[in-house]
């Protein structure tokens, strides 16, 4: 039995934040990788807000939201970040008005939005050189109170910048019988900003190959084919480094897969090339927070 403080306010004390940061250096063929947790009490990791500015932070590694406007700072061991985000493209909500379906359940959904294309730059630290960095960056936020369903092992979750200013995203829950569910979903972001839902029978990811892990033995996908066909769109995704594994025993205690791409195909028969990122749990085990 768990028994709550009757003072809302006190309950942030009570409660654990985690936090993952990563960096994949492609030119030197290196993922580095760090975690962190804490409780969220004596100034250890908290939630601090005022006006329109919210700071999540734990320890020296934080996130200042703004509007449309975030900047973002973690330092480890072999690498740190200071990088500002500037949001170019209004925020998408995903699903029907962010209410994004995870299962069969009505209940077995999450909260979902996120800002697609952010005009970034800062400065990043490796190996105790610094470098003055600019890019584009792509912003997600979800949340959700209820666990996968459980015929679910777990997801794959592609999140792609092209081109031609169009951004996609899509993610495959995947079955105990190795099968996609038909909960899986995204969204295609036009270049004006405007977003389209796609549900499961829109598009179609073809495995064309596989990376096994030193680290936990897990066999993930490592190459693939996006099709999606209300759009006539093509897709290659191949990872820029095979091992960008995450493996987080002093936090999470969850191993996964989550790592850069680039993409090359065809958009309307025209050729189309982009950046991204893939996210894929549940293979090393079954993703599974249930306590």
């Amino acid at each position: 039995e768990k028994t709550w403080p009757r003072n809302p306010s006190s309950w942030r004390t009570k409660q654990l934040y985690f936090a993952h940061a990563a960096l994949t250096d492609i030119h030197g063929r290196r993922f580095y990788h760090d975690e962190h947790m804490a409780r969220g009490a004596v100034g250890l990791a908290g939630v601090q807000q005022e006006g329109g500015l919210i700071k999540i932070f734990l320890g020296t590694w934080s996130a200042v939201l703004e509007n449309r406007e975030h900047r973002l700072l973690a330092t480890s061991a072999l690498f740190a970040f200071d990088l500002t985000c500037k949001a170019v493209k209004p925020v998408i909500l995903h699903g029907n008005r962010g209410y994004s379906l995870k299962g069969k359940k009505r209940e077995s959904a999450s909260c979902y939005y996120s800002y697609t294309r952010l005009k970034t730059s800062g400065f990043l630290s490796l190996n105790g050189e610094t470098y003055s960095v600019e890019g584009t960056a792509w912003m997600d936020h979800e949340y959700s109170s209820a666990p996968l369903e459980e015929d679910l092992v777990g997801w794959d979750w592609f999140s792609l910048q092209l081109q031609d200013q169009t951004e996609l995203m899509i993610y495959l829950l995947r079955g105990r019988d190795g099968y996609p569910s038909t909960s899986s979903a995204g969204t295609f972001v036009e270049s004006s900003g405007e977003a389209l839902h796609l549900n499961h029978e829109d598009f179609q990811v073809q495995v064309l190959g596989h990376w096994k892990s030193p680290h936990s033995a897990a066999l993930y996908p490592s190459r693939w084919r996006i099709r999606i066909f209300p759009l006539d769109l093509d897709l290659s995704i191949l990872p820029n480094l095979p091992d960008q594994e995450l493996v987080t025993d002093q936090s999470t205690q969850v191993t996964y897969w989550e790592g850069s791409v680039s993409a090359m195909g065809r958009a309307h028969e025209k050729p189309v090339d982009g950046v991204g990122y893939v996210e894929m749990t549940g293979y090393a085990d079954p993703f599974n927070l249930n306590p």
